[in-house]
């Protein structure tokens, strides 16, 4: 599957610096104590350097797995345990169940980051959720990532590029690494989404350590009480 990069970086977001909370955030957060992180979506494509874009499936296994275990350690550090969502469910209603997931974000994403109304969420849908939590926990972090990896002719490009303008004394930007993490905590006694944040920026994911920092970033507000 081939696409250009503008059509898939409508999600640079006025304000994706700041995170959503609901009204109950503070009031529940004491009794979150594990979490469970639900990979919803995770998806790597190649830039190429003419500018398309090519599904990359043989990265999405580990870039899957870099996401999930920073964001485990995010957990950790904040004192909860952190717990693999079960995904032991039939494709067909596992399609299903995140598709809804899918346009929850969505609606959080033009509603309160393009629409910019308010700070304050109101979603509740933890019955889908509910199957894939295990009993012990309290609340599920659903994730959904996009990765961008430039293939090599998309670095010598850049690289010319860059040559090009600092002799002609003008910038010619080539964008190569580029990821949009969505984070989404859903407290399910209430059914509530609590949390929201969503941070694009330009590590390569294909790095721990890049993907690391970039996972500390986006979740600095994660569990944390609002002062």
């Amino acid at each position: 599957m081939r696409a250009t990069l503008p059509a898939l970086l409508l999600l640079v977001l006025t304000g994706c610096n700041s995170a959503r909370y609901s009204v109950s955030y503070n009031r529940v957060l004491p009794h979150i104590e594990t979490v469970a992180i639900l990979p919803v979506s995770v998806d790597v494509r190649s830039i190429h350097s003419g500018g398309n874009l090519e599904d990359r499936p043989d990265l999405r296994e580990q870039v899957r797995r870099r996401f999930v275990t920073g964001l485990a350690e995010e957990i950790r550090e904040r004192g909860r345990k952190p717990v693999l969502a079960d995904e032991e469910t039939t494709a067909e209603q596992r399609s299903a169940d995140l598709a809804l997931v899918s346009a929850v974000r969505t609606s959080l994403l033009h509603c309160h980051y393009e629409g910019g109304r308010g700070r304050v969420v109101d979603y509740d849908f933890a019955e889908t959720l509910r199957a894939y939590a295990p009993a012990e926990a309290e609340a599920v972090l659903c994730i959904d990532v996009l990765g961008i990896v430039p293939t090599a002719g998309r670095e010598a490009l850049k690289f010319t590029a860059t040559a090009v303008g600092l002799l002609v004394g003008a910038q010619n930007y080539v964008s190569t690494n580029d990821a949009i993490l969505h984070l989404m905590l859903v407290e399910l006694d209430s059914g509530k989404v609590v949390w929201f944040h969503t941070l694009q920026d330009t590590p390569d994911v294909r790095s721990d350590s890049r993907v690391r920092r970039f996972v500390h970033a986006a979740s600095k507000y994660l569990l944390e009480p609002i002062k």
